[in-house]
């Protein structure tokens, strides 16, 4: 996987995104060192580990934060937990939990603060204390977009 420095004007487009709809302050965030692969994900790393990794041969580096979609940005799973967002973050409710792990798109009624949030961006989803990764509304319902590794695949449940 060949990974490439992200240009500050990116990184700054990420954090603004982030703060314009997340979060107040970003400035944890600032001192990473920002990385996107030909897929459009981006990865982030410590900038001391980049010093250290320069002396090995290093497979892969940083932790998968979140990935381009056209003009939006998707947050990872890990991506909303370092991020921890104050807005704009659907809170899952437990009858939806495992609809959520399945993979399933889900609806309004899955949620409890489905009017409380802005639409027409990627949203965090929440469960009890930790996030869960991120849904997009379209159609009148929220797509779901948990990686396949994430999946519960049911037949291998029961």
């Amino acid at each position: 996987m060949g990974l490439n420095y992200l240009s500050e004007d990116k990184k700054n487009i990420i954090l603004k995104i982030l703060k314009s709809y997340y979060v107040d302050n970003v400035s944890h965030l600032k001192d990473l060192s920002f990385f996107i692969d030909s897929k459009s994900k981006i990865y982030i790393a410590d900038y001391n580990l980049l010093n250290y990794a320069k002396k090995l041969k290093v497979m892969n580096l940083g932790l998968y934060f979140g990935k381009f979609h056209k003009e939006k940005f998707r947050l990872s799973q890990e991506g909303c937990n370092i991020v921890k967002p104050v807005k704009n973050y659907l809170i899952l409710k437990k009858e939806a939990l495992n609809s959520f792990l399945y993979g399933e798109d889900l609806l309004e009624e899955d949620f409890d603060n489905p009017n409380q949030v802005d639409k027409s961006i990627f949203l965090p989803v929440r469960y009890k204390d930790k996030y869960l990764g991120c849904v997009l509304f379209l159609n009148r319902s929220y797509k779901n977009f948990i990686s396949k590794g994430r999946k519960v695949d049911f037949n291998k449940v029961i």
